[in-house]
């Protein structure tokens, strides 16, 4: 009677040999990998979770006041029918100049993040609630993909949203001089035509 392997079955992993197979992205740092590679996004989600400094997207970095900040990252990548799917969450507090007094403002970003990729952009049923990633090689940087959410989330024109927290609302506006009216019965350049007779 042939002896049965306790560990039958988990030889086909190759742990600890010369077949397994090895990671290529190289990860950032909080263990955030640098790329998300959609090609390979199966059925079990896969779980991107951790913090990003702001200070790695050069463009949002251009439009806010405060680079010093971090964002959230709750990410999971897996396959629905033909689509790639990035959905989960982004959080920040994003550090912006008010647009009335010029002085610095939180302001909380809470993005809730679907999108969908396919091959050649290519999908049989695409749901609209997923939003489409150009097609590209299906590898795609982490930061930019948080850089553009982040940036869809800014306002146009921030202002402080309580008026006792904005400088310009709470300095009284100075009236302009009241102007005296002309005197009842004189008329208009009467005192020009007074100075050219002379």
């Amino acid at each position: 009677m042939a002896k049965r392997n306790k560990n039958n079955g988990l030889e086909r992993f190759y742990f600890d040999k010369r077949k397994a197979q090895t990671y290529h992205t190289a990860p950032m740092s909080g263990g955030l990998p640098e790329f998300l590679d959609l090609t390979k996004a199966g059925h079990m989600p896969l779980t991107v979770a951790g913090q990003m400094s702001l200070s790695r997207m050069p463009r949002l970095c251009a439009a806010i006041a405060d680079v010093g900040g971090q964002a959230s990252i709750d990410l999971q990548v897996f396959k629905e029918g033909g689509l790639a799917v990035v959905s989960g969450r982004l959080q920040a507090s994003l550090g912006l100049s008010c647009q009335r007094c010029f002085a610095l403002l939180r302001h909380p970003v809470d993005a809730q993040v679907r999108l969908g990729w396919a091959a050649g952009g290519q999908a049989q049923h695409w749901p609209e609630s997923y939003e489409l990633l150009d097609p590209g090689s299906g590898r795609i940087r982490l930061a930019e993909l948080v850089e553009d959410e982040l940036l869809l989330a800014l306002p146009l024109a921030p202002r402080h949203a309580r008026p006792e927290d904005c400088e310009a609302l709470r300095t009284p506006v100075a009236k302009p001089d009241t102007i005296a009216p002309p005197e009842a019965g004189r008329r208009p350049f009467e005192i020009l035509k007074t100075l050219r007779r002379r």
